[in-house]
């Protein structure tokens, strides 16, 4: 994933993210709702990864950030944690992207994508899978909200700075 020096081409990539997210929280619901009704595994399963796609869609964007804006894309065997850290902290660069809130809400996904990872399917635990699925519109709406603010933010003090080195430029 390279760097983009356009604020404006890193705000259409993060916003088409968010559109996937929303699908797959979409997604998400519809399979937790048939997994409930008919108890299928086959709609567990389904159901498992989309959970994960969700979380590792939040990641894109959270590493969109981290590589375009804090030029910095944390390493080691626990940088899934750090660029949670990462960017749910503002820096000298930008805003928070995320909110401490939602930091705390949006983790257990990442736990559970480590675990669906380094698991085998039938292992999952359905009652963590129903949590995690009846959560996930107060989790997706909350990254949302966050985002869209964080790019408001972002789109401002990157105006303010390209005004700045205009009138720089006519001094």
């Amino acid at each position: 994933m390279g760097t983009v020096t356009n604020p404006l081409i890193l705000v259409r990539s993060i916003a088409h993210n968010l559109s996937k997210l929303q699908k797959t929280k979409d997604s998400i619901l519809r399979q937790l709702n048939k997994a409930k009704i008919t108890g299928d595994e086959d709609y567990w399963y389904a159901l498992s990864a989309n959970l994960v796609s969700f979380y590792t869609g939040c990641e894109s964007i959270f590493k969109l950030v981290a590589n375009n804006i804090d030029y910095h894309l944390p390493k080691g065997s626990d940088w899934h944690i750090q660029l949670l850290e990462q960017i749910s902290t503002e820096n000298s660069l930008r805003p928070e992207v995320i909110s401490l809130n939602t930091c705390r809400i949006l983790n257990p996904y990442r736990g559970f994508r480590h675990l669906f990872m380094n698991n085998y399917a039938i292992d999952l635990d359905a009652e963590k899978l129903e949590s995690l699925g009846d959560s996930i519109s107060i989790v997706y709406d909350s990254v949302n909200k966050d985002i869209l603010f964080f790019i408001d933010i972002y789109l401002e003090q990157s105006q303010a700075i390209d005004n700045s080195l205009e009138a720089e430029e006519y001094d």
